[in-house]
């Protein structure tokens, strides 16, 4: 037993010294990050690094950053939950109170009360299925879109203990 603890033990050294990390801390005041606060941060498939904050969304390509808000961009709302990205690598934003914004890295679209049949304006997070399916999360219910067509489950139609859907996990199809 002692024998294996002192394995594991000299192969995490050796490769903590071979291959050393460097952490940066990246606040408000050292980079254009609108907010200490992040909510939610992810990596997109071409490296890009993504942050959700209070104040806009920040996007960190290497040594680039671009901030989107909404006097800079066509985001519907500053106060950014959540981000997912789609099989076509189109981003799905959450917002507090703005709906669901998808972003191709050109165009934005919005999907609120106002012109779709999304549940809530008030979004905590949205989930990708393996069929490209979009579940949002919002206040009032789980939300299915499948491109086209919306359904809301909701404690008036499912069995859900909750109308006010934080997050959803998939079960593997294996």
């Amino acid at each position: 037993m002692m024998n294996r603890f002192l394995l594991c033990l000299i192969l995490v050294l050796q490769s903590t010294l071979l291959f050393p990390q460097t952490v940066i801390n990246y606040t408000y005041s050292n980079s254009p990050l609108p907010d200490n606060q992040c909510r939610w941060i992810t990596i997109d498939s071409l490296g890009k690094k993504w942050f959700c904050t209070e104040y806009g969304l920040a996007v960190l390509d290497d040594t680039t950053w671009s901030v989107y808000t909404t006097s800079n961009s066509g985001i519907s709302d500053n106060s950014i939950k959540h981000l997912a990205f789609d099989h076509q690598g189109v981003a799905w934003i959450s917002t507090s109170n703005g709906g669901v914004c998808t972003f191709d890295g050109t165009n934005w679209t919005t999907y609120s009360l106002a012109n779709s049949g999304i549940s809530s304006n008030y979004v905590r997070s949205v989930h990708i299925d393996s069929n490209n399916n979009k579940w949002i999360c919002t206040d009032a219910g789980l939300d299915f879109f499948d491109g086209s067509n919306w359904t809301i489950y909701d404690l008036l139609n499912s069995d859900i203990p909750v109308n006010n859907i934080s997050t959803v996990q998939f079960e593997s199809d294996t």
